[in-house]
């Protein structure tokens, strides 16, 4: 439905005068959580809740490129929670910029997905999620297959939005400060942007440091400790068989050969079992193969630094854009 309340306005060609209808805020918000929770990507109960997360984060890419990051809102779809209840507090409102009122709230939604366990309260703040995100590159690439197109669109979100916020003010983003005003700066919406927003912790060096740490990242044993999951079990991976079935309780007959469980055909054989028991070591690759596992697979080793992988190479770009945005 939202995919066809949008579609219209995508053929026209004059942006300035361009009408789509656009969610609330808090819908955006959900959708922005379902495109990444695992119930909806890496531990989905059911085929369709795989395609929940695909066209949820799809409708946000067009969100995005069809009315913008101000007209869309995304400022105050974007906040993370801070109340004790879990209540949606905005960072100020954008009302002249984006035609939404937000001083009288949205409708709540009846979700799970929309309270405590969205990404918004889940994740405490930005900084975190992008640590936790950069550590699956490195030691979850089942995770990091999906963190990484959800921060790639974030990191569109925050570029886009500063860009046209400074292209409002009528300057650029290099320019020198405007006199006159009292703090040597005079740029009303660029002030009010997500990235200023998601800054607005950074008020002294220990939280710039938790910063950087989040943008450097790696799953080493600095890091590791600082970065967690953002969800519950969130590299539990789905079981690639059936769901188990109940098992049924036979009655012992004799007369009639039925042995109850005595004669299970669910329980292997004990020769079967002995063939699925992995292979033991040879002691001349075991050293070698148990530091390779521990480099790709687990994680970093005691002994040294994690090694670089695909996942980490793949976060390199991300991880500049994210530094042009802080500095």
């Amino acid at each position: 439905m939202l995919h066809g309340l949008l579609a219209p306005g995508a053929s026209r060609p004059d942006r300035e005068t361009l009408s789509a209808w656009i969610p609330p805020a808090n819908q955006i918000a959900l959708l922005a959580t379902l495109a990444i929770h695992p119930t909806h990507t890496n531990r989905p109960s059911e085929r369709e809740d795989v395609l929940v997360s695909a066209q949820a984060l799809r409708y946000l890419t067009n969100l995005l490129s069809v009315v913008g990051p101000v007209n869309a809102n995304l400022r105050s779809a974007f906040q993370f929670v801070q109340g004790p209840r879990g209540g949606r507090r905005g960072y100020g409102a954008d009302a002249d910029l984006s035609g939404e009122d937000d001083s009288g709230g949205d409708e709540a939604i009846g979700s799970r997905f929309a309270a405590d366990k969205s990404v918004w309260a889940r994740g405490q703040d930005f900084w975190k999620i992008v640590g936790w995100a950069f550590t699956c590159s490195v030691l979850h690439p089942e995770r990091w297959r999906y963190w990484k197109p959800w921060l790639e669109y974030m990191v569109d979100v925050l570029e886009k939005d500063s860009d046209e916020r400074a292209r409002r003010d009528g300057v650029d983003k290099e320019a020198s400060p405007r006199p006159g005003s009292s703090d040597g700066y005079g740029y009303p919406f660029a002030r009010q942007s997500l990235i200023m927003a998601y800054l607005d912790k950074c008020k002294n060096r220990v939280n710039l440091r938790q910063i950087v740490k989040a943008l450097l990242a790696d799953g080493g044993p600095m890091s590791l400790p600082l970065f967690q999951e953002v969800f519950d079990r969130e590299t539990q991976l789905t079981s690639k068989g059936a769901k188990k079935r109940k098992r049924e309780v036979r009655a012992l007959d004799l007369e009639n050969d039925e042995y109850g469980d005595y004669c299970d055909n669910d329980s292997p054989p004990s020769s079967q079992v002995s063939q699925a028991s992995p292979p033991a070591r040879s002691r001349g690759k075991g050293r070698n193969a148990t530091r390779h596992s521990a480099a790709t697979v687990s994680g970093p080793t005691t002994n040294g630094p994690v090694s670089i992988t695909g996942g980490f190479v793949e976060s390199i770009p991300l991880r500049l854009r994210l530094f042009y945005q802080v500095c």
